[in-house]
């Protein structure tokens, strides 16, 4: 290992205990957004394809309601696919841009060619070497959109979004690699004795429910108590 490699591990390692130690009061305190499967295919592919840019409050979370609500018969991806085909897409979502709609087609198309009914099947062909390159393929779907899909289908893993990036920054991190984050964030949840999508519920709750200001301020209060 060169000492480059050497660098690159070490300030990771410095970097999760910085992000451990600043939500260690958080992780003993607070209940974070916790985000698990549906046990109905149709509303854990309408979250993964709306959640990417959206408020998930006020946008996302109501839409998925509504199709668990309005829609219970959508429980496997060839029964979403029907309730598709016999209702719209536009309506079944409640969303009128092609691109997400277009985007949600192409995930069913792949899940229907692949047999993918279930939160479970999906569970076991993400395991698979090929599933990510199939998913990532698909116009709009990149490596956050993989990862929220594993956690709503029971997978550990990290979705890098604007609040993680956030957090980052309020604490001094500085990272641009998806990468890099992501595995930050799996070594801070292992020194908090945590999993990695818990800790990723809590940042999301933490960061979302608080201003610019007042997180700059906790920022400021916690590098303080740290240096006395």
């Amino acid at each position: 290992m060169s000492s480059l490699d050497c660098a690159a591990i070490n300030s990771k390692q410095a970097a999760a205990q910085t992000i451990a130690n600043f939500l260690a009061s958080v992780v003993a305190t607070e209940t974070g957004l916790e985000r698990t499967g549906y046990s109905h295919m149709g509303a854990t592919l309408t979250d993964t394809v709306l959640q990417a840019g959206l408020n998930y409050r006020s946008v996302v979370l109501p839409r998925v309601r509504h199709v668990l609500d309005v829609y219970p018969q959508a429980d496997t991806t060839t029964n979403f696919w029907q309730v598709l085909c016999d209702f719209g897409p536009g309506t079944v979502l409640r969303w009128s841009h092609p691109e997400k709609i277009q985007r949600l087609s192409r995930i069913v198309d792949l899940f229907l060619t692949k047999n993918l009914e279930t939160e479970s099947d999906v569970a076991s062909w993400l395991s698979s070497a090929s599933a990510a390159a199939e998913l990532l393929s698909i116009k709009g779907v990149g490596p956050k959109t993989l990862d929220y899909l594993k956690i709503l289908v029971g997978i550990p893993s990290v979705a890098v979004d604007r609040h993680i990036r956030t957090l980052f920054r309020i604490v001094g991190l500085e990272y641009k690699d998806y990468d890099d984050f992501k595995s930050v964030i799996y070594q801070a949840a292992e020194i908090l004795n945590t999993q990695p999508q818990i800790l990723d519920g809590i940042i999301w709750q933490y960061v979302s429910a608080r201003s610019r200001e007042t997180l700059h301020t906790c920022a400021t209060n916690h590098v303080r108590a740290e240096a006395k």
